[in-house]
């Protein structure tokens, strides 16, 4: 009979890996990674919503937006003209190299 013998670590290390490469077969983005999408698709809703008071608050928090752009390697010049499959397309690199 075999024994098998691992500490909680190792069990618990292995069992995050697992749950990111399933995420990534199965196409199923983390919420860690998620929010953010989500975030940057409703600035840019709240940037060309033609409503000039929804257009300053947007303008107002630009600067939280592009760092969040620049982490996924997002420049700020392609968060105007990106469309929204571009920029999920840029998510799913920035996990895949996570993964």
């Amino acid at each position: 009979m075999l024994e098998i013998t691992a500490s909680a670590t190792d069990v618990t290390s292995i069992w995050h890996e697992c749950v990111k490469l399933l995420q990534y077969y199965c196409s199923c983005l983390p919420v860690s990674i998620l929010l953010p999408v989500k975030k940057l698709l409703f600035w840019k809703k709240m940037l060309y919503s033609g409503n000039l008071i929804v257009y300053r608050l947007a303008k107002c928090s630009d600067a939280s937006i592009f760092a969040l752009a620049a982490k996924v390697h997002i420049k700020p010049r392609d968060i105007f003209r990106s469309s929204v499959a571009r920029f999920k397309d840029s998510f799913w690199f920035y996990f895949s190299k996570l993964v």
